[in-house]
């Protein structure tokens, strides 16, 4: 099972983002995006847009923009209204300088090869345009990823990688910031910290169940095993606790004048 498999429907992806409905601050992502957004732009690309909240919410409030929601895997842009395509970031069919904003939101640690992914971006963006990235700082969801790996090692006696560490590896916010300054000579951090607070288990357990296909060292019988240790885990938190807290910490990467 590969990681496009857990693309194949919006299903899973809806699925952890409404995990996020417990996030205290709430941030309103798409309105960061589209307020960062000059009201001339007439060509905007939303790279991996997944549920298509972005491309949604751009073309609304940039109506005289052609917004074009862009996704790997085609189940994700079967619900979204044209125009919609089905492209590798790595390769996009645009030629240079093609769109004044693209956006990369929480998708690039997917890719093959970051740093090709990236070229790619810049390559079909403006001199004077925008691209926006978006993806997670080396603390975000601790909790979730010591929880994880104490099931991990309960049932298995294994503390095997996770798909965390190859996240964190191929663009932690620190990564993404580091590789967008080698190519931009303008780059806005924005930091969205704040704090997922569960009052029962049902939300934090259907978000690891959503990552089955994210966890290929695992067997089909061993990612079970592992879902039914997390779940007594959680039951036994909730006997003795109110809530369960998780540290959310993505962040937004606006760039701007390349170099």
């Amino acid at each position: 099972m590969s990681e496009l498999d857990n693309y194949r429907t919006q299903d899973n992806l809806e699925a952890r983002i409404s995990l996020y409905d417990y996030k205290y601050p709430q941030y309103d992502l798409d309105g960061i995006v589209s307020n960062a957004i000059d009201f001339n732009a007439r060509t905007i690309v939303d790279v991996g847009s997944g549920t298509g909240r972005y491309t949604r919410r751009l073309r609304k409030e940039h109506p005289h923009a052609e917004v074009i929601g862009i996704d790997l895997s085609p189940g994700m842009v079967d619900d979204l209204d044209e125009p919609t395509m089905v492209a590798n970031v790595e390769n996009l069919p645009f030629p240079d300088g093609y769109a004044d904003v693209a956006l990369a939101m929480h998708m690039l640690y997917h890719a093959d090869d970051v740093d090709a992914a990236l070229d790619e971006l810049v390559r079909v963006t403006r001199s004077d345009g925008i691209l926006f990235m978006s993806t997670m700082a080396a603390d975000n969801f601790v909790e979730y990823e010591d929880l994880f790996l104490r099931a991990q090692c309960d049932v298995l006696d294994d503390d095997r990688r996770t798909f965390r560490d190859d996240v964190m590896e191929r663009f932690s916010l620190d990564i993404g910031v580091s590789k967008a300054r080698e190519r931009f000579w303008s780059v806005t951090v924005r930091h969205l910290q704040g704090r997922i607070v569960l009052s029962a288990p049902e939300p934090l357990f259907d978000y690891y169940r959503s990552g089955r296909s994210f966890h290929s060292t695992l067997s089909d019988d061993e990612f079970d095993s592992v879902m039914d240790r997390i779940e007594a885990l959680l039951k036994r938190h909730f006997e003795t606790h109110e809530t369960f807290t998780v540290t959310s910490h993505p962040g937004i990467i606006e760039c701007r004048n390349p170099r």
